[in-house]
């Protein structure tokens, strides 16, 4: 069923390097090793888990498409893009990659979409732009994506040195969705340019393909480019439904939003990096509007003035950028003053202020995370997996952070509608976390780093001595998995083996058992370190467990026979 051979073809096997073995928030534990050496990548953007059991990793700098074995990091190049990806800066080059839900099945879709800046106009001197751009994967001795097969499916969009986003991914309704950044305008060498997040096209620049205004959006489009019938009409200037426009746009207001992510429901998350605090995690709706540049994070006047540089009555040109003090000549701007009726709060922000912080703290000199209280979201997926899965993770959001070199974890509501938590946070390391993967067993973690920077901005911040620079950092989960649902009350399954209640309890369990089971049944009570706590053994097929002594939290019961046959491993919560 799986043909590794015809994927990876000639794979080099190495021996990976072991970095280390640690317990995590909750006790839960993890071994993480080094998949690759450091540097095998330049600048790695996207890692996505593809068939074939293989992953696929772009470089932003390098320009290649690499496919890597999960197993020992036997890899091989498909596609090298040096001569038609333009890049010069810190937030250019090959950026997002997703593979078509087809891929491998025997349908003639065997396409990878890749998303890039290039050079749009090479005899006038640099013009860059981005594009969208399908390839066909070619099987048998050769094994690559064949660059005779580029198809574009959009180009002209903006490019820049700054604030690209450039995620890609194929919704469950076989939509392309891709996130597109303000170009990092308003700040720093683009001061004097507008933000236009804000900004909607008309009907005619639409039909012109005048894509000025698509900068700070996320786009939904149709596998061939072309703007679905249903993408949300979007009035550009407040004069009613008949100057609405339907273009690619699917929602707008966005900063620069580096992840999105499908629930199994069809909700669409993202994240996106704030100015110098509120990073946001946003549930994405159809021609809903998120704020930026008028508001950052909430809007709540907290820590934030909106400043117009480019609207300055002093020539823009002659002033000197800042980021904490704004001359008297720009507008300025509070959130409270801004209005809009689609205008939608995020879920959560990481982190909001108060007023008066003080960003420019001696006390924190070199430590951009007390000074800019903002982790840096580079890449946001989903972990669903509940049977067979990690206890209590099922339906959480991991952002990896580029300021932190961690996965922040936080976990949605039943309903998918809140993050009623704060974060859990994993793997703090001295890197930048660029984008994860995650196996289908719902075990494995890998996760790409940069390979130099300490904050973002078009030229990454400055360089630091980083643990694994480039390369693929795996964290495998070594704690009992789920084989039950993962929010059951009296858990109840298809095969009706083992009922166990109540489940949360205050510390007497009912244990029902078959009757044909046999006897003595061995109940064991583990930790989610793998450490026995308590094992009880009963001749009847109904008998209770006290487990009162043990301090609130989460558990692991098993369930076995007599011949130690294990019928039954259930995650148990002590209230």
């Amino acid at each position: 069923m799986k043909n590794r051979r015809s994927l990876f073809c000639a794979f080099v096997t190495f021996l990976c390097l072991t970095l280390s073995k640690k317990s995590y928030p909750q006790g839960e534990p993890f071994s993480t090793i080094q998949l690759v050496p450091s540097l095998t990548f330049s600048f790695p953007y996207e890692i996505t888990y593809g068939p074939n059991d293989s992953l696929w990793v772009t470089e932003r700098v390098g320009k290649r498409v690499v496919v890597v074995s999960p197993v020992n990091g036997g890899r091989r190049t498909v596609l090298n893009l040096a001569a038609t990806v333009y890049q010069t800066g810190g937030q250019d080059g090959l950026m997002g990659l997703a593979i078509h839900p087809n891929f491998g099945k025997g349908t003639s879709e065997d396409f990878v979409y890749l998303a890039y800046t290039y050079d749009a106009d090479p005899s006038a001197g640099v013009l860059r732009r981005t594009k969208i751009t399908r390839y066909t994967y070619t099987l048998g001795t050769t094994c690559v994506l064949n660059p005779a097969s580029a198809t574009d499916l959009i180009a002209g969009l903006q490019g820049s040195v700054d604030h690209n986003s450039g995620r890609l991914k194929i919704g469950p309704d076989n939509k392309l969705y891709y996130t597109i950044g303000d170009q990092g305008n308003n700040q720093f060498g683009n001061m004097c340019n507008l933000i236009r997040a804000l900004d909607l096209p008309t009907t005619a620049e639409v039909g012109a393909a005048d894509y000025t205004k698509y900068q700070g959006k996320i786009l939904r489009m149709n596998l061939d480019g072309t703007i679905p019938s249903d993408n949300p009409l979007i009035d550009p200037d407040g004069a009613g439904p008949q100057s609405a426009a339907r273009s690619h746009i699917y929602s707008y207001g966005h900063r620069n939003p580096q992840g999105i992510v499908f629930a199994p429901d069809g909700k669409l998350y993202a994240d996106e990096h704030g100015p110098k605090t509120d990073d946001e995690i946003n549930l994405v709706q159809a021609g809903k509007n998120y704020g930026w540049p008028r508001i950052a994070g909430y809007q709540d006047d907290m820590a934030y003035i909106y400043g117009e540089w480019a609207s300055s009555s002093v020539s823009c040109g002659t002033l000197t950028y800042s980021d904490y003090v704004i001359p008297a000549s720009v507008p300025q701007y509070s959130e409270s003053a801004y209005t809009h009726p689609d205008f939608t709060p995020p879920l959560k922000t990481i982190y909001t202020v108060p007023n008066g912080y003080n960003f420019q703290d001696p006390a924190c000199t070199g430590n951009y995370f007390i000074c800019w209280p903002t982790t840096g979201p580079s890449s946001l997926d989903i972990y669903t997996k509940g049977a067979g899965g990690i206890p209590g993770w099922a339906n959480s959001l991991l952002v990896t952070s580029l300021k932190r070199g961690s996965v922040l974890r936080y976990k949605l509501s039943a309903d998918g509608f809140t993050i009623p938590g704060s974060e859990i946070e994993y793997w703090n390391t001295n890197n930048r976390f660029r984008d994860i993967a995650i196996s289908p067993a719902g075990n494995e973690f890998y996760v790409i780093t940069d390979n130099s920077g300490a904050t973002s901005g078009p030229s990454s911040g400055f360089t630091t001595v980083l643990d694994n620079p480039g390369t693929i950092l795996k964290f495998t989960y070594q704690g009992i998995l789920l084989s039950l649902q993962d929010n059951s009350i009296w858990p109840q399954r298809v095969t009706d083996i083992v009922r166990i209640g109540p489940n949360p309890t205050d510390g007497l369990l009912t244990i029902h058992t078959k009757r044909e089971y046999r006897k003595p049944i061995t109940a064991q009570l583990y930790n989610l370190a793998g450490v026995l706590l308590r094992e009880q053994k009963s001749t009847r097929d109904d008998f209770s467990m006290d487990i009162s002594a043990y301090a609130a939290g989460v558990y692991i019961l098993k369930i076995l026979t007599a011949y130690d046959q294990e019928v039954q491993v259930e995650k148990i919560i002590r209230r």
